[in-house]
């Protein structure tokens, strides 16, 4: 058996011990591990591992919770004047700024203060930056620069005026909604050409303004497909939305993009729907 057979094995025990955490009033992890070491003994210490690494998450997750708010705006950023936060995530925030050399508005990628003196993330979040910098296509958000060493890393970028694909979508006749999602499609398919796979492709990380034109954006989650590039997620890694992602990573191997094209199809389905593509409960 293959390392990425082991894998796609690994992972899509994980998504079953999700499922259960979904469906189940309570799991019994070691029962979990038992049942799956009577088929795969071999790739029990993996799985404990992966678990080991979603209890991590979920105490982030908690910490994220109970940490304290933000400290204040920085007033410039690679020389672009900082107006407002517009946006936040796990990983920081993202500001609206105003480049006044080029005068237009900017949007500004800053990691959060509590991972300022993280090296991996650091490394993740700079990554995202770069990914982007090196693609050029008319539906993914552009990257203008990177912050410099002695600034908190960001990276500034397009500011996207827009809502997301399924608020855009809302109302057009079913033939604007095709051309909408034959765009993203045809993004996501240029990204693969440049060996990248988004892995968290969800209406919320495209948005779309009044001219209907859609931009993929938020990078954290992409995996480069070439060897000797960074993967910003490990083959496994659970991270992402579940309601989109779960599925993709049963398919998933390293030179697959099934897992974009399964959440190009949800991202569609909700599109048309304006509903998750499967319920919750019934995620395979």
């Amino acid at each position: 058996m293959t390392s990425s057979e082991h894998e796609q094995i690994v992972a899509g025990a994980l998504a079953d011990f999700l499922d259960l955490e979904i469906t189940e009033s309570a799991v019994h992890r070691e029962a979990f591990l038992r049942s799956f070491a009577q088929g795969h003994p071999s790739l029990e210490g993996e799985l404990r591992d992966q678990l080991d690494q979603l209890d991590s998450i979920g105490a982030t997750l908690l910490d994220e919770v109970k940490a304290p708010p933000p400290g204040p705006l920085p007033t410039v950023l690679s020389g672009v004047e900082v107006r407002s936060e517009i946006g936040a995530g796990a990983m920081g925030r993202v500001l609206l700024g105003y480049d006044p050399r080029l005068r237009r508005n900017v949007a500004i990628k800053l990691l959060g203060d509590r991972w300022q003196t993280n090296t991996r993330i650091q490394a993740r979040f700079m990554e995202e930056a770069r990914a982007l910098a090196r693609v050029s296509h008319p539906n993914v958000v552009r990257v203008y620069s990177l912050g410099q060493d002695h600034e908190p890393p960001h990276f500034v970028m397009e500011h996207i005026d827009g809502v997301p694909v399924t608020v855009a979508a809302r109302g057009l006749p079913l033939s604007r909604k095709l051309e909408l999602f034959g765009k993203i499609a045809s993004a996501v398919g240029f990204l693969h050409q440049q060996g990248l796979i988004h892995r968290d492709l969800k209406p919320a990380n495209i948005l779309t303004g009044a001219d209907l034109e859609p931009k993929l954006l938020d990078f954290g989650l992409a995996r480069q497909l070439d060897d000797g590039g960074l993967q910003l997620t490990r083959d496994g890694e659970v991270l992402g939305t579940p309601c989109i992602s779960r599925r993709s990573r049963r398919a998933e191997s390293p030179k697959s993009t099934l897992a974009a094209t399964s959440s190009r199809s949800a991202c569609c389905s909700m599109t048309a729907h304006r509903n998750h593509p499967v319920p919750r409960a019934e995620l395979p």
